[in-house]
């Protein structure tokens, strides 16, 4: 056992002895062996450097794709927003056919009234023509009354169904206007659930 042990000492001394001894070099190899290891050092820099540029240029070039992608994109979206003047326009056709309908409302609200009115006037007159049946200027008179009576009220009756025509045309044109509404409400409804609002 000592007998390795010597061995070991005597290898270790050996290799101090090396390393002691330094390396003689001249200065112009010890300078040149700096610029190798200079030039090793900056073509590795310089390889690192180039293999950057091209992995940003490849990055920056899907980047600036996926930018115009994105902006077509919105370009299409903001192509199908209503504009300033088209909502404008809109606003003024629907505010303008609820004009209208309010306008048909009350025309038609004050109809049944004056039929009810007339054909009252007509039965009172009927009624008076019946009690002064010997009277015949008396009675040339309410004929003639009671005649232009009863035009106003087949007048009015006439006027009756063609706002009963005209009510259902009002009906259709709510409906169009309620229509356009909702279509609005689910195109901003579907915009926000695009853009995650």
């Amino acid at each position: 056992m000592g007998h390795y042990g010597c061995d070991d000492q005597e290898e270790n001394s050996m290799k101090n002895k090396q390393v002691a001894e330094p390396e003689t070099v001249s200065l112009k190899e010890y300078f040149e062996r700096i610029l190798a290891e200079r030039d090793k050092a900056l073509s590795a820099a310089l390889a690192s450097a180039k293999e950057a540029v091209l992995v940003a240029e490849e990055t920056n070039k899907h980047w600036r794709d996926n930018a115009n992608e994105w902006r077509a994109a919105m370009g299409d979206k903001d192509a199908r927003f209503m504009t300033v003047a088209e909502y404008l326009s809109f606003k003024e056709r629907v505010d303008k056919e609820l004009k209208t309908f309010s306008v048909f409302r009350e025309e038609r609200a004050g109809v049944p009234n004056a039929i009810l009115s007339l054909e009252k006037d007509v039965r009172m007159l009927t009624t008076f023509k019946d009690s002064h049946d010997g009277h015949a200027g008396e009675e040339v008179a309410l004929i003639t009354k009671v005649g232009d009576i009863d035009k106003e009220v087949k007048s009015l009756t006439s006027f009756k169904d063609q706002l009963s025509g005209k009510a259902s045309q009002s009906a259709v044109t709510l409906a169009q206007i309620l229509g356009i509404c909702g279509l609005i409400l689910s195109i901003a409804g579907i915009i926000m659930r695009v853009m995650g609002l």
